[in-house]
């Protein structure tokens, strides 16, 4: 129609800006997801009896996305582009944990405390960095369902039979996986707040 704006083509140099996004979401997806198939396998190696094991899975996965919707708002509100990092770090600390509960009490903590701590990365990837914005969270969001399908795949190919240290190796592979992610917000993220002219908040 004449008189419209055509919008901005989607070009390489997009797919540039949001490549250390996307391999972050790559890495933070997979580090959110990859114990999902194995929390049955892991709540029985803490006693959980075989009768239970559904019903104490369902909790577990639960209290996980609960944590995770309850913290999203505050910590997407909360987060900067310094503090980032720091929740990637601090996530790869309650994976690393994970592998030495003792009980499944402790094992539901860790999964709230991570659900919540992990809440407050995504939004602020999934942001996008170009005016083409259509496109740019098409390509966000695959990189999303590809973290969500890598994570579990690595996990349970590490953990093998399951059998000592197998665990470990899979439990320290992730925490070094989000700790990559950490690194990766941190160069990209810190780089692009120190760039933009600092902005007074609005209260």
């Amino acid at each position: 129609m004449t008189g419209e704006r055509a919008s901005p083509r989607f070009s390489m140099a997009d797919v540039k800006i949001i490549l250390p996004d996307l391999a972050a979401l790559v890495l933070v997806y997979a580090c959110m997801s990859f114990i999902n198939p194995m929390i049955p396998w892991f709540l029985e190696t803490l006693g959980i009896p075989y009768d239970q094991l559904l019903t104490v899975t369902a909790l577990a996965t639960t209290l996980n996305g609960i944590a995770f919707v309850v913290a999203t708002p505050t910590l997407t509100r909360l987060v900067t582009d310094h503090t980032l990092p720091l929740l990637s770090a601090a996530a790869a600390g309650a994976i690393l944990a994970t592998a030495f509960v003792g009980d499944p009490y402790q094992f539901l903590l860790l999964r709230v405390a991570i659900g919540a701590i992990q809440a407050g990365v995504p939004p602020s990837l999934l942001g996008g960095g170009s005016q083409k914005r259509g496109t740019i969270m098409g390509f966000l969001n695959s990189a999303r369902f590809v973290g969500m399908a890598v994570g579990p795949f690595l996990a349970t190919s590490i953990l093998g039979n399951g059998e000592a240290p197998r665990p470990l190796y899979m439990f320290t592979t992730m925490t070094c996986l989000s700790l990559a992610a950490a690194l990766l917000i941190y160069v990209t993220h810190t780089r692009k707040a120190a760039a933009q002219p600092h902005e007074t908040p609005v209260p």
